[in-house]
């Protein structure tokens, strides 16, 4: 893989050292792993062990994955004696190692999520003594009326304080309305403005975005693993304070609004009390973002009804700024199609009695966000970031609570609204009303020859 250093590349014993906690699964790790790397020490790679090809791999070269089929193999075999007298047994368990690697490199986006997939499979083999695995099963869902979901969530929703702490905004009328006097009395939507870039931080004016030279970046955040500064949009590692060389090129800035006010100058917020007074109903919405000459706009809006979970409004939407990036690579949208709505054309397909209005409660993932682009606020929200925050306060990704909550794999590649939205519903369904449940069953792998 670009930009990954193999000799980083931690041990079996330093991964797993990681991510379990109790003393005595690790006193037996410890032994296991000593006298297989002692064995592996001496022993080549095992030809039988060469990875199935996989295609549009994105996460592993093949001889790191080479590498790993052979460190599942031999901490698998030591839970199957008869795999080092019969050639028979050692093939069926070679050939087992080979479709789980396979597997994974299958749904590893990266070759950070392969390397903790593969953690994670030698854990379980380690401490289920082979390939015995809880298989998750749906449970039947309980159907409900609409009222009684709504009238359990309503007893959920958060104080205005709560919500502002999470990042929503509550603004009264007349902190609006004072916001709006000062953007005409200091004619800000005539005004060059001062733009700083969302991707690489250089300044530029806001009527000079193609003039102000190309902009390089990473397109993902980067995270920690095992001490080392990584990237996952292209899996290059920061050397010591350095950065590695950008993996993106764009020959736009981009601005990303950041308060109200900035907000206000694209398209006026509607404010929930003046929403329309219509029915109690529960949607799930989420947007997709691209960039503009005006900056941070909604590209693509989705909304679900809660109970039947199907999409109720699910449309590209012409942003009121010229197009600079749709950000494709994460919002999935390519283009905006001739004749597609309006920012203002689609408000009022969405803003109605008939969907979000005064009584609605809205629902979904990192909702602060999707209100933003929407200009509009409100304060009957179910969000999942309610549900649990992860080390030192931050969210958890939807990508995560998915897997976590309904053992389901989203955002692999491009973001899709509308599953975004449904996965977001059903988290909370699982959460508040015991929905989307999951029995185990344990399920040990029956080789009479092993």
């Amino acid at each position: 893989m670009i930009g990954y250093d193999h000799s980083q590349e931690p041990t079996i014993r330093e991964i797993l050292q990681t991510t379990v906690s109790d003393k005595n699964d690790l006193k037996t790790m410890a032994e296991i792993i000593t006298r297989v790397e002692m064995e592996s020490a001496t022993n080549a790679l095992d030809p039988a062990l060469k990875p199935f090809p996989c295609f549009n791999n994105k996460s592993c070269t093949f001889q790191n994955r080479y590498k790993y089929a052979n460190k599942i193999y031999n901490i698998s075999k030591e839970f199957y004696p008869k795999t080092k007298t019969n050639s028979k047994a050692a093939d069926k368990l070679k050939e087992k190692t080979r479709q789980e690697e396979l597997n994974i490199c299958k749904k590893s986006g990266n070759n950070a999520m392969y390397i903790h997939s593969v953690t994670s499979l030698i854990k379980k083999i380690i401490l289920n003594k082979g390939y015995k695995f809880q298989v998750a099963k749906n449970i039947a869902k309980t159907f409900r009326d609409a009222d009684e979901y709504y009238s359990k969530l309503l007893a959920h929703l958060p104080s205005s304080k709560s919500l502002q702490n999470y990042g929503f905004e509550i603004v009264t009328k007349a902190e609006n309305d004072k916001v709006l006097k000062e953007i005409e009395e200091e004619e800000l939507k005539n005004k060059v403005l001062d733009f700083v870039c969302a991707r690489c931080d250089s300044k530029y004016k806001s009527d000079k975005y193609s003039e102000a030279g190309d902009c390089s970046y990473h397109a993902s955040r980067p995270f920690y693993q095992f001490g080392l500064k990584k990237y996952p949009c292209c899996d290059k590692t920061a050397d010591g304070f350095d950065n590695p060389e950008f993996c993106c090129q764009n020959k736009f800035h981009v601005y990303r609004q950041q308060e109200f006010k900035e907000r206000n100058l694209i398209s006026e917020y509607i404010l929930e009390e003046e929403l329309e007074d219509g029915e109690k109903n529960i949607l799930a919405l989420d947007c997709e973002m691209g960039y503009t000459t005006k900056g941070y706009e909604m590209i693509r809006l989705t909304i679900v009804d809660f109970v039947s979970e199907k999409p109720i409004f699910d449309k590209i939407i012409k942003p009121v700024g010229e197009v600079l990036d749709l950000n494709t690579r994460f919002s999935g949208v390519s283009e905006i199609p001739s004749g597609s709505l309006t920012f203002e054309e689609a408000r009022k397909e969405y803003l109605n009695e008939k969907m979000i209005n005064k009584n609605t409660i809205i629902v979904g993932h990192g909702l602060e966000n999707d209100l933003q682009v929407m200009r509009i606020t409100h304060s009957k929200i179910i969000d999942t970031c309610f549900i649990g925050y992860g080390k030192l306060g931050r969210r958890k990704p939807l990508k995560k609570m998915t897997a976590f909550f309904l053992n389901k794999f989203i955002q692999t590649g491009e973001h899709d609204s509308a599953e975004d939205a449904i996965c977001a519903l059903q988290i909370i369904k699982r959460e508040y009303f015991n929905e989307f449940n999951f029995k185990i069953n344990t399920e040990q792998l029956k080789w009479n020859d092993l």
